[in-house]
């Protein structure tokens, strides 16, 4: 399994660093824009950063029911990306989305960790981020470059025209389709049972 994933990385590492590049321009944009919206927004969205952390602080955890709630809210929100980027990266027209989409995820992710540290400051923020955000955005995160590498190497094969290679290929893109959508799923378990409870442990932290 080792072998095979630094081959895999091996084979993807220019356009690992090209989605890298852009995952990381979206989450510069998110904190610049987050810094600079006018104050009235500002305030807004750091009322909620204060109401979210105000909430944790006073609970103890969440009950079965609202994980629940989470857990369907967040499979929802996650797959709706993973599936999209699924169907986009599978035609010629659809590769620039797949950027735009990468793009799109660093700049919301990077507009959510401005906000926290705007909020709480910079300790209590890091600490937030950690928990509550970082483990289950890296899995989904990983979801969304397997399928966005493999729709980049279905493309190549488009331009080529190989019409068996094309074909071995579309079925290898729902194989990591597939395995996007069980790293989604993962994610959405993480998120809703591991990050909210790790955020309540050290919820006298932040």
């Amino acid at each position: 399994m080792k072998e095979i994933i630094k081959s895999y990385v091996k084979r993807n590492f220019l356009n690992i660093c090209i989605l890298t590049l852009f995952l990381f321009i979206g989450l510069i944009l998110g904190v610049v824009y987050i810094n600079n919206i006018n104050v009235e927004n500002k305030n807004d969205i750091l009322s909620l950063v204060d109401s979210i952390t105000k909430f944790i602080r006073e609970k103890k955890e969440y009950s079965i029911s609202e994980k629940f709630e989470i857990l369907k809210n967040t499979f929802f929100r996650n797959i709706i990306i993973i599936l999209i980027l699924g169907f986009v990266s599978s035609s010629i027209i659809g590769i620039p989305l797949i950027f735009l989409i990468i793009l799109f995820k660093g700049f919301s992710v990077g507009c959510a960790m401005s906000s926290v540290i705007a909020s709480i400051g910079v300790k209590s923020g890091i600490i937030f981020i950690c928990s509550s955000m970082l483990i289950h955005n890296i899995i989904n995160i990983s979801g969304m470059y397997i399928v966005a590498l493999s729709g980049i190497s279905l493309y190549k094969l488009l331009l080529k025209n190989r019409e068996e290679s094309i074909r071995f290929m579309i079925l290898k893109h729902m194989v990591f389709l597939i395995i996007a959508i069980i790293l989604c799923i993962l994610a959405s378990l993480v998120e809703t049972f591991f990050s909210n409870y790790l955020i309540f442990a050290l919820k006298s932290y932040i």
